[in-house]
């Protein structure tokens, strides 16, 4: 199904047409500029909308149809047969687990603060900016805060650019960098390149150049989120069925060892009847019904697991 099919129609068919989908993407799409991610795990369904970004894990299709189409719909959500005969159509969302809004998107710039003819942070004014001015403020900033873009000048004080990108790209493998520099040398573009940045211009640089492709590296950064949350969630759902496999492992290894300890018992209080009443220890080892006692003990189970 299209965005807008899936907007248009009422919301019980999308939500059979979900239920019959095998897991995996189920649809992809634009509308009105908004990007749309909607995929279907085991557990439940991812959905993923871009610009603002926004994300949201439902156990039930109906919930994650619903929550689409309030997002998207410009009110127009149409209503399932079960809505019209609800009292108050608006129900508790136990099953939503809706991700918080990311926040602005924050870049590190760092430069020569004394060079007066580098319009890097005013050019970048209409997000989050933080300026560091030579190396060891730039890799103390990266290492110990978050940014969604490095914006680095290959000349600083302390170090140069391509180091740090290198230092940076030990411990945040992802997130984009670019260069802006006054050094138009071939070799210093290429291993500015081979280091870890995604793109290198030249001063005095061209603004709309340098904006479009902020935009282009943010909307491919907003493409692989889908991608990057389902690895998460494959990842947390495999943890847990180790955590819930040892745990259940656990459980049997106990009642294991308890019916041992009933068996045990049991057949000491056995034996020392058998014996009071005259009976020889031969006879009672010859004797003794394990395979009686493991009976008696199942049904004993079964009992208390009815009176409960």
């Amino acid at each position: 199904m299209t965005i807008e099919q899936i907007l248009n129609s009422d919301t019980e068919s999308t939500v059979t047409n979900f239920h019959m989908a095998s897991n995996g993407l189920l649809a992809s799409g634009e509308y009105k500029g908004r990007r749309v991610l909607i995929s279907k795990i085991d557990i439940g369904y991812i959905v993923t909308i871009t610009n603002p970004d926004m994300q949201f894990f439902s156990t039930e299709a109906t919930q994650a149809v619903e929550e689409i189409k309030d997002e998207l719909g410009d009110g127009r959500r149409l209503k399932s047969n079960s809505d019209k005969h609800e009292e108050n159509p608006k129900k508790p969302k136990d099953n939503l687990i809706r991700a918080p809004r990311i926040k602005e998107r924050r870049i590190l710039v760092v430069e020569d603060q004394d060079d007066e003819h580098n319009p890097l942070s005013p050019m970048l004014g209409e997000y989050d900016v933080v300026a560091a001015s030579d190396y060891d403020e730039g890799m103390r900033m990266a290492r110990n805060q978050y940014f969604d873009l490095y914006v680095l000048d290959n000349r600083m004080p302390g170090g140069t650019g391509i180091e740090l990108c290198r230092r940076i790209r030990e411990f945040d493998p992802n997130t984009p960098i670019l260069f802006c520099s006054r050094r138009s040398n071939p070799v210093d573009r290429s291993e500015a390149l081979s280091a870890g940045a995604q793109a290198y211009f030249v001063k005095p640089i061209e603004v709309q150049e340098v904006l479009g492709t902020v935009t282009k590296l943010f909307s491919a950064s907003s493409q692989r989120l889908y991608e990057a949350r389902q690895a998460e969630y494959v990842a947390i759902r495999e943890e847990l069925a180790v955590r819930f496999r040892e745990n259940r492992e656990s459980v049997a290894m106990a009642a294991e060892r308890t019916q041992r300890a009933v068996r045990k018992l049991l057949r000491l209080k056995a034996r020392k009847a058998f014996l009071n009443a005259g009976g020889a220890r031969g006879d009672f080892a010859r004797l003794w019904p394990t395979a009686y006692l493991d009976a008696a003990l199942n049904w004993e189970s079964s009992k208390r697991k009815r009176s409960n």
